[in-house]
């Protein structure tokens, strides 16, 4: 009799485990009235030699990646300088930890296609005088700049 307990617990374990496994196999569901988020960077943060930090009324302020010196077993560590307004050392870490957010912002479209450009009004969303601005300088030449309003 138990040998038929067992047998039967396991048929139900088996099916529950099949359930289980066909439910998560399953796509999620996508709602057709969700916004989609696009990248607003196309950059990878290890891309980065040089940003600069623009805010309202305030000198500005350029950072630039300098390659330190590692010994040979080592890959070597990005570290980073404030060029302006004087050469001194700047937290690396925090640098790229900074970077590694601003690469992987999402944000709402405003509207239009890549193909025909969507005329702007700035003002409309307080970016005709960005209280900050950045600039992203990368390996390849390209540069990317992000304003931001009041």
């Amino acid at each position: 009799m138990k040998l038929k307990q067992i047998i039967i617990a396991l048929v139900i374990l088996a099916a529950l485990g099949g359930a289980y496994y066909f439910v998560q196999k399953q796509p999620a569901a996508t709602d057709p009235n969700a916004v989609v988020r696009e990248d607003v960077f196309s950059f990878k943060p290890e891309d980065v030699q040089e940003f600069t930090l623009q805010v309202s009324g305030q000198p500005a302020a350029t950072f630039r990646r300098k390659v330190a010196a590692a010994p040979a077993e080592s890959k070597p560590e990005a570290e980073w300088e404030i060029t302006q307004p004087a050469n001194i050392d700047a937290d690396s870490y925090q640098i790229q930890s900074f970077i590694g957010e601003f690469a992987g912002f999402k944000a709402n479209p405003l509207g239009g296609d890549t193909a025909t450009p969507l005329s702007v009004n700035w003002a409309d969303y307080g970016l005709d005088q960005p209280a900050r601005s950045f600039q992203f300088k990368l390996k390849d030449g390209k540069a990317f700049s992000l304003d931001i309003g009041k």
